[in-house]
């Protein structure tokens, strides 16, 4: 084992003893109230952006709203779109599979579920326990659909229990089809004392599952189909839904036009909602809120309160008016957030970056021969003010050593910055960009890692060659823990995608060492409270292959790699296939990541980690801090994961709030403040381009 020395501990560092060795670990509560960074050199342009960020803000507000209206339909329980209960042109799960059983036959589908759908179920309630002659399943069969559903399973439940059903037929595997080739799949209960009033049918595994037409009769009535026109339910929604059967001739299932409220949006029911959010804020931050703030505002969310109380008794309200006291409802809720101790804050790092192209894929995503040019390492300056201003910190910074010698880093992309604990030293890395051809690696195509001073000066490169060095965290010892292909390795699964691990370096780049011999990848180390390693592992032995990157720890020098979690969940589905950019919280043992995808990238739905409680196969040690996104792929399939993309890069300052990047669109992330409670401000965005890892 090598020991290496230790840095001079600042009065902001705690000495934790960790075994054998002695690590210096930083202390969480003081990390949180010592400044981002010194005043940014006088030579680099700061832009405010105070006119500009309050329209964004705006617009933020307005597209929240239109959210909630597409949530909360006329007619329709107010379900998220995100839930998979209904899809983005407002038919629900209980429209769609009416389609299967509304008498109409013409060999499409009456109903679809998502895309790849895990464990996909339609089911019809007949209104009472009917003893079953048969169930008749017409099949889909136009686009050679037919064989998706040869593994059919037919489930009954009685009562009005829709927990527990009890398997009444199981198909043999063989392909059946439907009405215009008069081969629908007949099963018979004759003679199997089958009672119902729930019959469901089930697809094992992952299925894109659609029907034409299911007819149902009893066993006293044979000639009767008991499940016409009765009401149906599904377990999700696809851009293929329709309110009903697919008719002739229709190619793409949109729907036809919803009602919506006559004159628009801004429905009272939202301002109620940010109002009570509001209060429940107020309440939480209490004595703990700068002294001067919470009071005056709590009384102007009172007043705003009482008037709020009078339109919600009038019988109509001009849409004008809903949307003034909606926004000014935000803007009372924004200054109570801002109020809290916790966002006394000078200055934010990020970086803007483009979203990297190639397969789309969890390993590919990290390769700089996927980068696409653009973004830079940028500081956020009074961030919570009324005048927050932008500088690019590498704006005239020019390379001082090295390949790159006096040539400033344009033109390429950007990727995991970070900060050292006396906050004076900026990590991150880099691709030029300069690939000519896909999946190509070089000096001018890979990542590579580089030093920067908190002020943009002394720009020094660490790494360099063919291989992908990225994801840099300075450890308490003073040395970088990184991620690198250096050594060597491919993906199992046949593609060329180089093997990535953990590797460590002094802070000049020399004694690069490979703390990590896993065969397969690794993700975003950083260090927790005791000064360990913590970082997402792939690790597939004795596991199924797309389910298993999770948290893992270890110490500094690479000792002792462990999972937090138990070898194999219970079922695929029962939580997260990925734990990403996983930070722990200070001043707690919990820790705060990102539930991601297999074949996606780094973004999805936030969750809180805690490794103390007992792991159920499930989600015992997971807490979900952002429940309205879904965890990609483990929960839909593949085919939903771009729209579950929400989050990413948080950055705990307690188990409540959190800076992150956000998009409810999927489309260019903002640097946004969030709590464990669902409010959320959105604190800077770039319209041009993602921003992305804020640190504080």
């Amino acid at each position: 084992m090598r020991v290496r020395g230790s840095l001079p501990m600042p009065r902001h560092w705690s000495l934790v003893i960790v075994g054998p060795i002695m690590l210096l670990a930083i202390a969480a509560a003081a990390r949180a109230q010592s400044p981002i960074v010194p005043d940014t050199d006088s030579s680099l342009k700061t832009v405010s952006i105070g006119k500009s960020l309050g329209q964004l803000i705006e617009a933020d507000w307005v597209d929240s709203d239109q959210r909630f209206a597409d949530e909360n339909l006329p007619g329709v329980a107010p379900v998220a779109v995100a839930s998979g209960k209904i899809n983005a042109y407002g038919v629900t799960t209980a429209q769609d599979a009416s389609g299967g059983c509304d008498g109409v036959k013409n060999g499409r589908w009456g109903f679809h579920t998502a895309s790849g759908e895990s464990e996909p179920w339609w089911q019809v309630d007949l209104g009472g326990d009917v003893r079953l002659d048969r169930v008749v399943i017409f099949n889909r069969c136009d686009g050679g659909s037919a064989a998706r559903t040869k593994s059919i399973r037919v489930l009954v439940s009685k009562g009005s229990d829709c927990e527990n059903f009890e398997p009444a037929y199981e198909h043999d595997g063989t392909v059946f089809h439907g009405v215009k080739e008069k081969k629908p799949l007949v099963v018979d209960l004759k003679d199997k004392n089958v009672t119902a009033r729930i019959v469901r049918l089930h697809i094992p595994g992952r299925c894109s599952f659609a029907l034409d037409e299911i007819e149902v009769y009893a066993a006293d009535k044979p000639d009767l189909n008991v499940a016409l026109g009765k009401p149906a339910d599904q377990k999700s929604v696809s851009q293929y839904s329709y309110p009903g059967t697919l008719p002739d001739g229709v190619m793409q299932a949109r729907p036809p036009a919803l009602a919506t409220t006559p004159d628009g949006g801004f429905q009272l029911a939202h301002t109620r909602d940010v109002v009570t959010r509001g209060k429940q804020l107020a309440a939480r931050l209490g004595p703990n809120a700068a002294r001067e703030r919470p009071q005056p505002l709590t009384k102007e969310l009172a007043r705003l309160d009482a008037r709020l109380v009078k339109l919600e008794a009038a019988e109509e309200v001009p849409t004008d008016v809903r949307r003034e006291i909606y926004l000014e409802s935000r803007r009372i809720v924004r200054q109570i957030a801002f109020a809290n101790p916790l966002l006394k804050m000078d200055k934010i790092l990020f970086v803007k970056r483009h979203d990297p192209h190639g397969i789309f894929h969890m390993c590919d995503q990290y390769y700089g021969c996927n980068g696409t040019p653009g973004g830079g390492l940028y500081v956020l300056s009074d961030p919570f003010g009324p005048e927050p201003k932008v500088t690019n910190l590498l704006e005239h910074s020019v390379v001082q050593n090295g390949r790159l010698k006096g040539k400033t880093l344009e033109g390429g992309t950007f990727l995991s910055p970070e900060l050292s604990y006396d906050a004076k030293t900026i990590l991150f890395a880099y691709s030029e960009c300069q690939g000519t051809e896909v999946y190509q690696w070089g000096p001018t195509v890979s990542y590579h890692i580089f030093k920067v001073n908190a002020d943009g000066t002394g720009l020094v490169q660490l790494t360099d060659g063919s291989t992908d060095d990225f994801d840099p965290c300075f450890l308490p010892n003073g040395r970088i823990v990184f991620i690198s292909e250096r050594r060597g390795g491919y993906l199992r699964c046949g593609r060329h995608c180089p093997v990535y691990t953990m590797f460590t370096m002094e802070p000049d780049g020399s004694d690069v060492i490979c703390i990590s011999f896993h065969e397969t990848h690794e993700w975003h180390p950083s260090v927790n409270n005791d000064g360990m390693i913590v970082y997402t592992r792939w690790d597939y032995v004795d596991r199924d292959t797309n389910i298993a990157h999770h948290i893992w720890t270890c110490y500094p020098d690479g000792r002792d790699p462990r999972s937090y979690h138990g070898n194999y969940p219970l079922r695929r589905e029962s939580r997260p296939w990925m734990e990403m950019s996983i930070r722990a919280i200070p001043g707690s043992h919990k820790y705060v990541a990102t539930a991601a995808s297999h074949h996606g990238h780094a973004f999805g739905s936030l969750v809180l980690i805690d490794h103390r409680i007992e792991d159920d196969g499930a989600m015992s040690q997971l807490t979900r801090l952002t429940p309205e996104v879904p965890f990609p792929e483990s929960t839909r399939g593949k085919g939903g994961i771009r729209a579950m993309q929400a989050y990413a890069t948080a950055w705990p300052l307690s188990e409540d709030d959190y800076l992150c990047a956000y998009d409810p669109r999927c489309r260019n992330h903002g640097i946004y403040w969030i709590d464990a409670d669902g409010n959320k401000e959105l604190i800077y965005r770039d319209p041009a381009i993602p921003c992305l890892s804020p640190i504080q």
